[in-house]
């Protein structure tokens, strides 16, 4: 998992709201959502799943963000977690959500760097 500079989290959503030119990644923001709530509430994940792979074509920032935190855990063994089809697809776009926001914030150079943006990974 994931964890994430809150102030620069919060810092970078205020800019996307704030800012003309970014209706399309509010829309994606928000497409993402709704994804999650349709996973949880009736385990649409077909369509989820289309949606990752569409948001991961579109920014690239997003594999290169899990590339960064896959590179900042320690190689020590750790115990596996099974993952149901669900659990797995609304983490993706967790870190789909995330990964736009990094994205933003560095070509906003409110960071200058992917590491940044992450606080830590476990």
């Amino acid at each position: 998992m994931i964890h994430f500079h809150d102030n620069l989290v919060t810092k970078t959503l205020e800019s996307i709201k704030e800012s003309c030119d970014c209706t399309d990644i509010l829309h994606d923001l928000d497409h993402i959502d709704q994804s999650i709530r349709n996973v949880r509430l009736y385990g649409n994940c077909a369509a989820a799943y289309q949606l990752d792979q569409e948001l991961r074509q579109k920014y690239p920032c997003i594999d290169r963000m899990v590339d960064v935190a896959n590179a900042m855990l320690i190689s020590a063994p750790r115990a596996r977690r099974m993952y149901s089809a669900s659990e797995a697809i609304i983490s993706d776009l967790n870190q789909d959500y995330y990964g736009i926001i990094c994205d933003v914030a560095i070509k906003k150079q409110l960071i200058y760097s992917i590491k940044e943006f992450i606080k830590y990974a476990d």
